[in-house]
């Protein structure tokens, strides 16, 4: 009998495993998919020789897209309430692709707009909260470190979609490119779908399961202390990661160290998003949230008294892993101090109406 209970339990365990693993998988696709959001600035020159639009018009397709990006993220989890994640899954891939076939077929900033601004803006942050709700409810076994994997893919998303874009646009032309893109995202929705369908993925639904309410939380001092932190290292962030190109250039940098720039702040951002679940699952959560932030202040000062080709490039690495480690620490934190089943409380967090109105102003 007891042999029995114990191959019973082991199989239990094993499956239990194999559908923690599909999960993270899962959510590290749609992290690397819908990184190619911030990968922005490589294709501003491009999209500016394609739309004819002005540098001004381009950055406020950016703005755009953060914008709808973050207000995804809130609406987000009343799509898990209609819908399973493998129909959610099949449903924001298939609104990414349309955005970039609007854009190839368009051929102007409006449409740009549109199809990048809303409907890949829109896809990102729907992709990104799904991921992060889909670990943090499945996996078990050192949650910091696999949120912190999974949140550390959005960054090398960015990392692996400049190549992605500059080769594509060069061999194809951009509408050519556009439109490939947009058949890549359709053939990753069938695995990410699938994976998720396999691994039996429950999101929780809306306010469903929270150990405290709304009200009861944004009551809390530290909840606007969390919010606090990330509204400063957003703005810095966001900026940062929009102009990294430019910031690099007009230090009268080579082209292949303005290449540099953009991806160096989108590793680091990853490398930063990456460690710090190693970090919280080692060290305290608090910890980590009080030391990190003094890293991008040091690339702050570099950038502002001793800007050069090779500082800025420092400055931008310090401050990239500084925006990754507080970016992924925060919902470590939220489920630290509120629990695992408010994760939905992120989604508060990062709704930061503020941080969207200065980063339309950096942009």
């Amino acid at each position: 009998m007891s042999q029995k209970v114990s191959k019973s339990f082991a199989g239990k365990s094993k499956a239990s495993t194999t559908r923690q693993w599909l999960t993270v998988m899962a959510g590290a696709i749609l992290m690397l998919s819908f990184g190619g959001l911030y990968a922005w600035s490589v294709l501003v020159p491009s999209l500016q020789q394609f739309t004819g639009a002005s540098l001004t018009s381009l950055s406020a397709v950016f703005s755009v897209a953060v914008i709808s990006f973050t207000i995804a993220m809130v609406v987000g989890p009343s799509f898990y309430y209609r819908f399973d994640a493998s129909t959610t899954t099949i449903g924001i891939y298939i609104i990414a692709a349309v955005g970039f076939m609007i854009v190839a077929v368009g051929k102007s900033v409006w449409w740009l707009g549109i199809g990048y601004g809303i409907l890949f803006g829109t896809a990102s942050g729907i992709g990104y909260s799904m991921a992060l709700q889909s670990v943090s409810s499945t996996v078990i076994s050192r949650r910091g470190l696999a949120i912190g994997f999974v949140v550390a893919c959005y960054a090398f998303g960015t990392v692996l979609w400049v190549p992605i874009f500059s080769y594509t646009i060069e061999i194809l032309d951009v509408s050519g490119a556009l439109i490939a893109v947009a058949v890549i995202f359709l053939l990753i929705a069938l695995v990410v779908s699938k994976l998720l369908s396999v691994a039996k993925v429950d999101l929780p639904k809306v306010n469903s399961r929270l150990d405290h309410s709304t009200s009861y939380v944004l009551r809390q001092r530290c909840f606007w202390l969390l919010w606090g932190e990330f509204f400063c290292i957003a703005v810095v962030g966001l900026g940062m990661i929009g102009h990294a190109a430019g910031l690099v250039a007009a230090t009268g940098s080579r082209i292949e160290e303005t290449t540099i720039g953009a991806s160096l702040i989108a590793v680091t951002n990853g490398l930063g998003r990456l460690s710090t679940g190693w970090f919280c699952d080692r060290l305290s959560v608090k910890l980590v949230l009080t030391i990190i932030p003094l890293l991008g202040t040091i690339g702050l000062v570099i950038l502002i008294f001793w800007a050069s080709p090779h500082t800025t490039l420092l400055a931008l690495g310090l401050v990239g892993y500084t925006y990754g480690c507080i970016a992924s620490a925060i919902p470590m934190g939220i489920v630290h101090y509120y629990g695992v089943n408010a994760t939905s409380l992120f989604l508060v967090v990062l709704s930061r109406l503020g941080v969207l109105l200065v980063s339309l102003v950096l942009c």
